[in-house]
């Protein structure tokens, strides 16, 4: 059974997510974002200025295990809102020590 959340009042016209897919951009909008070295934004995304290392992805969720498993730091996350993958992470390589 899905929890849905509906986010009419939020810029969303008629669109229903479930709460697990609306809850990180709804608790982390504006100035209520943790404290965790990833930006995170909505809009639009330019993949022909973007230098960094970048993939497509379902979640956020996914682009952290995609950053893990090849070793890279997740700096930022966009939101496109463009199906089937909305979200774009876009990675560096851990600095040097």
């Amino acid at each position: 059974m899905a929890i849905v959340l509906c986010l009419n009042g939020l810029g969303q016209k008629n669109q229903n997510r479930t709460f697990l897919q609306a809850l990180p951009f709804f608790l982390m909008s504006g100035s209520n974002q943790p404290n965790d070295g990833i930006e995170r934004v909505e809009g639009e995304f330019d993949y022909s200025t973007e230098e960094r290392y970048w993939l497509p992805a379902a979640s956020e969720e996914r682009c952290k295990t995609i950053g893990r498993k090849r070793g890279m730091r997740l700096v930022k996350v966009v939101d496109t809102k463009k199906k089937p993958l909305p979200i774009i992470c876009i990675f560096e390589d851990y600095p040097d020590e």
